[in-house]
Parts: C-alpha cells; structure tokens; sequence
C-alpha cells in the first residue's frame, strides 16, 4: 500500500495505511464485529489493531479476506 500516493483528507494529510485502516475499523464497527471477530482464525486482534491504526499494511491477500468478512469489495480500501 506504500506505493499508494497520500491523499489530502479534509486539511489533514492522511497515508495511504492509516486511510485504509480507518476504512476497516468503520466497516467493522458498522457491522457491531471486534477485532477479534474480524481477525478470525487467519489473523490476530493485534494485526487487525496494527492494520486499523494504519501501523502495517495487510497483504492483498490478507485484505482480500478482511474485506470478505466485511462483505465488501477489496476496491471499498484501495
């Protein structure tokens, strides 16, 4: 996600990870789930933090099942 250009959010500068995360923990709250619901088996409540505070970036396919678990496209975080 790092080659994703930062984007200008309201007058606040927001990269690309912490715009991506922001968009997952609003679907997953939307939809009443905890971190530890979204992060299944596959993940932990600790990457789905580190995702969400836009410290990592997930994989494609590891935003590939998040986004399903959200039942949303992967273009929803791009």
């Amino acid at each position: 996600m790092s080659e994703i250009l930062d984007i200008v959010d309201e007058g606040n500068r927001e990269s690309a990870a912490e715009r991506l995360g922001r968009l997952v923990r609003e679907a997953r709250k939307a939809r009443g789930m905890t971190q530890a619901d979204l992060a299944g088996e596959e993940f932990t409540a600790s990457f789905i933090s580190q995702v969400e505070r836009g410290l990592t970036a997930p994989s494609l396919k590891s935003l590939r099942i998040i986004a399903s678990r959200l039942g949303l496209p992967m273009r929803h975080f791009l």
